[in-house]
């Protein structure tokens, strides 16, 4: 991973590959998509599978693990509403190792 076009390259796999499973989901690929919400195409369940696919992705590029939710931050606002902010935060937990 060197930088944020590869992690949404990384993102946009995963989207892909959750499209794959989900062919009725409607989800547009572009960096300011919601990824909740009103104009994201997923539901709840849909957004936590891709939060899964895309963890494992980057495990397996990246040889490291990520938690993208944490469950202590569950009631709290997410970090990230869109593909490009998500990219911002993958790449920030690895450089700091968080």
């Amino acid at each position: 991973m060197k930088d944020h076009h590869d992690i949404l390259a990384v993102i946009y796999r995963s989207i892909d590959q959750l499209l794959d499973s989900n062919p009725d989901l409607l989800i547009e690929k572009a960096k300011q998509t919601p990824l909740l919400g009103t104009g994201s195409g997923l539901d709840s369940l849909a957004f936590l599978s891709l939060v899964i696919i895309i963890e494992l992705n980057i495990e397996t590029e990246v040889k490291r693990e990520i938690s993208l939710i944490n469950i202590e931050d569950i009631d709290s606002e997410l970090t990230f509403s869109t593909r490009s902010e998500l990219a911002a935060y993958i790449l920030k937990q690895l450089k700091t190792g968080g």
